[in-house]
């Protein structure tokens, strides 16, 4: 379905303002956390930042979206099932196959909800980015994550 003038600005602004919305509620709830330092974060930080992010992008969307014409909108069932499912498995796979299985996990069922994707390529970002999880959470931060687990 195509929208275009009044209603085309109209839905984009509505979802302008979910995001901001949504990151304004997520603000409010963060805001008894502690934020802490970058070096030593608060468990408020991440809330707080995503929240801040959010904000910040749904003020972006909005504002773009004084000049959107005509959208396109559409609903596809296979994207929303793919990165719900892709999730799950990362939720699954975490604590039972470690942080390189799990990632590699995610990205590939992801990958499912486009059709059109080229699936060594995909491979190809799984590796890349199991690799730098690997180095930024182990390695860097120093979260206890275990990069592969074997099973009993």
């Amino acid at each position: 379905m195509r929208l275009s003038g009044a209603r085309a600005k109209g839905l984009e602004f509505c979802a302008a303002g979910a995001v901001v919305l949504f990151g304004l509620a997520l603000l409010l709830l963060s805001m008894s956390l502690r934020t802490g330092t970058v070096l030593r974060p608060g468990p408020g930080f991440l809330p707080i930042g995503l929240a801040t992010l959010l904000i910040v992008l749904g003020l972006l969307i909005a504002r773009g979206a004084r000049r959107v014409e005509s959208v396109h909108v559409s609903f596809r069932i296979r994207p929303l099932i793919a990165v719900t499912s892709a999730v799950l498995a990362f939720a699954v796979f975490i604590d039972r196959a470690g942080l390189v299985p799990a990632t590699i996990a995610t990205v590939l069922i992801a990958a499912l909800g486009d059709g059109e994707q080229d699936y060594r390529i995909m491979v190809a970002v799984a590796a890349g980015l199991s690799l730098f999880g690997v180095l930024v959470f182990i390695d860097a931060l120093g979260i206890p994550f275990v990069p592969f687990r074997m099973p009993l």
